[in-house]
């Protein structure tokens, strides 16, 4: 009797202590929409930062989080006091961060070897004459699940250590096929799926574009507090949707980018665009942003110390002196020639035959618009950018 009273004791203890440690649905579901709502929030700030003098465009906001948030968990001081007034958050919203940002990391690692598998999945390179910290390196493989790479740096003449080392973070974000398949780029960017229509780029000037035609049970309709319509198409990879957001004239679209701040994707789609039966021509196009330098755009959001040789205090990461971020850069890259938005139409299987019959929504693309490519469940946006140019070649 004594040894089953000891197991089970031992196996009330087991639980209590799982119970302690996982974190609760609540927990999850709390740290999900913090990590979605600092992300979402540097969406209008980016356009405004990046769309001037740019035809197209287009950009990761969650990858872009969460180098901020890998960089929150390696300052300390002033440095980390910076970054969380830039990110309106306090420090006691750390722990639903970190709660929030492996969510998200083991959906999408879960998801990684699937053909059409859409995520964002993180890297970090340190160049340090001293290895980071155990502590830092267990917080980003836990929570962030990033692929580090150190690298051992000393003076060449000398064997001497460096006077500055630096860190550098990277994020890959959106449907993976389209990577996989960028080598191919230059045979599908003008593949026609329909006779070419025309885009009205701006008032006078109109060029012809290939179409891609989307016939199904979609979210669409007009939204009246934007002066545009709206779409939510599905595409192949379930867990993700494209929304385009048109705007009712060709020459609104900037009316659209100063709209945007006040509006949550999340009411948007859930709220504001209906089921609807819809024929949809979205045009055909392919856009690549290189090279992304969104280091000022931080610094004019309010994070600096850590890009200062001098002031950055990121003693979390490493006991290396003078440690700071060389700079944050994106590539980032969307197209509708590859087959996570040719299958969009497989979802009219999905009607159902004789119901009633509803209002039907038909929207041919053929003005600049907005794009967002979406997590399904939860609104993060995972890519956004602009088209004004279908045609550009990247």
């Amino acid at each position: 009797m004594l040894p089953e009273v000891s197991s089970l004791r031992a196996k009330t203890l087991l639980c209590c202590f799982l119970a302690a440690v996982l974190p609760s649905r609540g927990d999850v579901l709390s740290g999900l929409q913090l990590v979605t709502d600092l992300s979402n929030n540097f969406v209008p700030k980016l356009f405004q930062a990046l769309a001037p003098g740019r035809e197209n465009l287009v950009f990761a906001p969650f990858g872009l989080a969460t180098n901020v948030a890998m960089l929150l968990e390696a300052a300390r001081g002033d440095t980390a006091k910076e970054i969380l007034k830039a990110l309106n958050i306090s420090s006691n919203s750390l722990p639903d961060l970190r709660i929030g940002f492996k969510a998200y990391c083991d959906t999408f690692e879960a998801a990684a070897e699937n053909k059409e598998a859409a995520g964002s999945f993180n890297m970090a390179t340190m160049v340090s004459s001293q290895p980071l910290l155990a502590s830092y390196k267990a917080i980003l493989n836990k929570f962030y699940r990033v692929n580090l790479t150190e690298i051992s740096r000393f003076d060449n003449l000398t064997g001497a250590r460096p006077a500055s080392v630096s860190l550098e973070l990277r994020s890959d974000s959106g449907v993976m096929s389209h990577w996989k398949d960028y080598d191919r780029l230059a045979a599908f960017s003008f593949l026609s799926h329909e006779p070419a229509a025309p885009f009205q780029r701006t008032p006078t000037d109109t060029i012809p574009v290939p179409m891609v035609p989307q016939v199904g049970d979609f979210r669409a309709g007009r939204i009246h507090q934007l002066n545009a319509h709206g779409v939510e198409l599905p595409l192949e990879v379930g867990s993700v949707s494209l929304l385009l957001l048109v705007p009712d004239s060709s020459d609104n679209l900037d009316e659209l980018l100063v709209k945007l701040p006040g509006v949550s994707l999340q009411q948007l789609v859930q709220e504001w665009l209906p089921h609807s039966e819809a024929s949809v021509s979205l045009p055909q196009f392919t856009i690549v942003s290189s090279a992304i330098d969104v280091t000022q755009f931080l610094r004019q959001l309010g994070v600096r110390a850590v890009f200062n040789a001098t002031s950055a205090d990121l003693s979390a990461a490493t006991p290396a002196p003078y440690v700071h971020v060389k700079s944050v850069i994106q590539d980032a890259f969307f197209s509708t020639s590859f087959v996570s938005v040719n299958s969009v139409g497989s979802v009219s299987t999905n009607l159902v035959p004789k119901r009633p019959k509803r209002e039907s929504t038909n929207l041919v693309v053929d003005r600049p618009f907005l794009f967002f490519l979406l997590h399904r469940d939860t609104q993060l946006v995972l890519l956004a950018g602009k088209v004004q140019n279908p045609t550009q070649v990247p």
